[in-house]
């Protein structure tokens, strides 16, 4: 590191969404809060910040409950699709976190990080391209709210990985989907994201480099240095160049 930053010298670069450019991880973390309240027994551990940061921040909705059920030692039926929002199973409670966040979204918004901006403007002086990637079916609603869907040239959604039969991170298919569309080899494409699923999804990708992104210093940061390239504090301090 120099004093102006972190040289990073890529073709193109994949975003991920949520607590990367947006902070809407924080209504996520509200919505599963306000969930497995309902769901979780007085017997066992309360679902706490580093629960949503280990077991289900970057994964399909579906994919984190389970892990954090499996976590505390419960089952529940999967049901289905036409399950409304409830308790009853699997499909029940993803219906039901769901709701809860598009709740938030509609009253509290989403705010854009601002360092995020800064990366991004620095990117569009370059002519180099962007692309946002995320697990997330409400991606699109997020950015759009966010006010800065227009600024990737190509986006991946849950939606898409699910029409595409895309794995779930820490499998890198949504990411090289990102990058093909991008139109940009992820051997010379930054992969930036702040969940440790999404840094092991970008190492497995060979993506290069793999940055992670901790602006609070938490418990999990270890882990995004096991695995990323490099890990920054905010994204103003990333000063991109062409390969």
């Amino acid at each position: 590191m120099n004093e102006s930053g972190f040289p990073v010298t890529a073709g193109g670069f994949v975003f991920d969404v949520d607590g990367v450019l947006t902070d809407t991880a924080s209504l996520h973390y509200r919505a599963w809060k306000a969930l497995f309240d309902q769901v979780l027994p007085p017997s066992v551990r309360p679902f706490d910040p580093t629960d949503y940061h280990r077991l289900v921040d970057g994964r399909p909705r579906l994919v984190g409950l389970g892990a954090v059920l499996t976590d505390r030692g419960l089952s529940v039926p999967a049901g289905s699709e036409s399950d409304p929002p409830g308790v009853g199973t699997l499909a029940a409670m993803a219906a039901l976190k769901q709701q809860e966040f598009i709740g938030l979204l509609d009253t509290v918004g989403v705010k854009v990080f601002p360092d995020a901006l800064v990366l991004l403007d620095r990117l569009d002086a370059l002519d180099v391209g962007a692309a946002a990637a995320s697990a997330s079916r409400n991606m699109h609603r997020v950015l759009t709210s966010a006010g800065i869907e227009a600024r990737f040239r190509a986006t991946v959604d849950g939606n898409d990985a699910a029409s595409l039969h895309l794995a779930p991170k820490p499998e890198p298919d949504l990411f090289w989907e990102a990058a093909r569309r991008l139109g940009v080899e992820p051997y010379r494409c930054a992969l930036v994201e702040d969940a440790v699923a999404g840094v092991r999804a970008g190492r497995r990708g060979g993506f290069s480099p793999v940055i992670g992104v901790d602006r609070g210093g938490g418990t999990w940061a270890p882990l995004l240095k096991q695995w990323a390239d490099l890990v920054v504090p905010s994204l103003d301090r990333v000063n991109p160049a062409h390969p």
